[in-house]
């Protein structure tokens, strides 16, 4: 029986230094408008500052990868937990101007073109990255958590067995995933998809956040702790007082 995720983790937070934002800048003005990105190429800051994060807490500082279908190749069990989450790792980032999070919100995976279901990745990671205002500067990344690619597309049964694609009468495999009972929903470019009336800025697979694997801060190992308290340190000496719970209490 597979492990129905439920995610009652607060995530991982850590503040943006100088020297971080000015590292996913560059990488984002040699990427461009990338298919499959929700914002048109304009998110490309938020996206790298999370897949920095994630490739220096939880790979070692490992070279990114930084393809269409994978961002960084993890080390094997890099997650001890969670030992089922596969190594080709995909990050997966919106920006944010509240500080928190609530469990119903939405994680999403762009599917511009059909693309997003076509990623050859195993694994996606997903986080918010927090400015104070739209556009303005980042400041804190919010590591969530992460789920395969495959239960984030079919979900799961009552059971907890991960549920089987649907076949037409040739034997061929028939992809609905919108269909199926706890697997990722469908959101349509242009429509409103939530109480808040939030507009979707393109097509796209989303699902709750409470329902992914949940990352908390003591899934980092001791290094990447003591790389953690660096950064705060760091970031008061560059004026941004961002002692913040979410980092230094959750040891659950």
């Amino acid at each position: 029986m597979q492990h129905v995720p439920t995610n009652t983790k607060i995530g991982i937070r850590i503040p943006v230094l100088n020297e971080t934002l000015k590292k996913a800048e560059k990488l984002a003005a040699k990427l461009g408008n990338r298919r499959g990105s929700i914002r048109k190429g304009q998110g490309n800051v938020v996206g790298y500052l999370l897949q920095l994060a994630v490739a220096d807490l939880f790979s070692g500082g490992m070279e990114m990868v930084d393809g269409f279908h994978t961002d960084i190749k993890m080390p094997e069990n890099w997650q001890p937990r969670l030992s089922h989450l596969g190594v080709f790792v995909e990050t997966k980032a919106k920006e944010r101007t509240k500080r928190w999070f609530e469990p119903h919100w939405e994680v999403s995976v762009a599917d511009t073109a059909g693309l997003g279901v076509k990623q050859k990745c195993s694994t996606y990671v997903f986080g918010n990255v927090f400015t104070a205002t739209k556009g303005g500067r980042p400041l804190f990344i919010h590591i969530l958590g992460a789920m395969n690619k495959e239960p984030f597309f079919l979900g799961y049964d009552n059971q907890g067995e991960l549920q089987g694609p649907e076949l037409d009468s040739r034997g061929r495999q028939i992809i609905r995933y919108d269909t199926l009972k706890t697997g990722a929903e469908f959101r349509v470019e242009g429509l409103p998809y939530d109480d808040n009336g939030y507009i979707c800025h393109e097509d796209c697979w989303n699902r709750r956040i409470d329902y992914i694997e949940g990352f908390s801060f003591s899934d980092l190992s001791v290094t990447a702790r003591c790389k953690v308290q660096e950064i705060l340190n760091r970031s008061r000496k560059e004026g941004y007082d961002v002692t913040d719970r979410y980092v230094l209490l959750n040891k659950q």
